[in-house]
């Protein structure tokens, strides 16, 4: 059976990593996806550099900056540089590697320490391929979109589920 279309899905880390192996399609000449679906990515591994969303992870019950001082760290344990890699924090990726992105669907959650960096990377692919942030969706065939979950908190994903859930994040699923 042949595979017709190919879609990237993840959300958080998972976000970051069907950007990331986007990327490395694209640098090692394999197939690349046809599409990107990401629910509050983590876009950039370098807590050093500040984005004002950053701030929520003081009080933040999932994200806290212990726990994302310690996730960020696995991304480099290895020793890389999150400043000099694309594959490690995606939002310094080159323009030319930007516009060769398939379609990209953002969903970033307003409570989200890390809702900036989806921003930024919204920003950049848009930039990168000429075309203004304020463009409306037909305007450059939806290269990237993003969806603005109003009171939505990172992680909404997981907390969406019939017996346990929470009613209001279905929608959002």
């Amino acid at each position: 059976m042949k595979i017709k279309h190919v879609i990237l899905a993840g959300d958080s880390a998972g976000g970051h990593l069907a950007l990331s192996v986007n990327f490395l399609s694209i640098l090692r000449g394999f197939r690349r996806p046809d599409a990107l679906l990401v629910h509050y990515p983590v876009w950039h591994t370098d807590f050093n550099r500040f984005f004002p969303s950053l701030l929520l992870s003081l009080d933040e019950v999932l994200l806290s900056q212990t726990f994302l001082k310690l996730a960020l760290n696995c991304f480099t344990r290895a020793g890389g540089n999150p400043n000099k890699s694309p594959i490690c924090s995606p939002i310094l990726a080159p323009d030319d590697l930007l516009r060769l992105l398939p379609p990209i669907r953002i969903f970033s959650s307003e409570v989200d320490c890390l809702r900036d960096h989806a921003f930024y990377l919204t920003n950049r692919i848009l930039k990168a391929n000429n075309v203004p942030f304020d463009a409306h969706y037909d305007d450059y065939n939806a290269k990237v979109q993003i969806f603005y979950m109003r009171d939505y908190i990172h992680g909404f994903c997981n907390l969406d589920t019939k017996h346990v859930g929470i009613e209001e994040y279905q929608k959002g699923t």
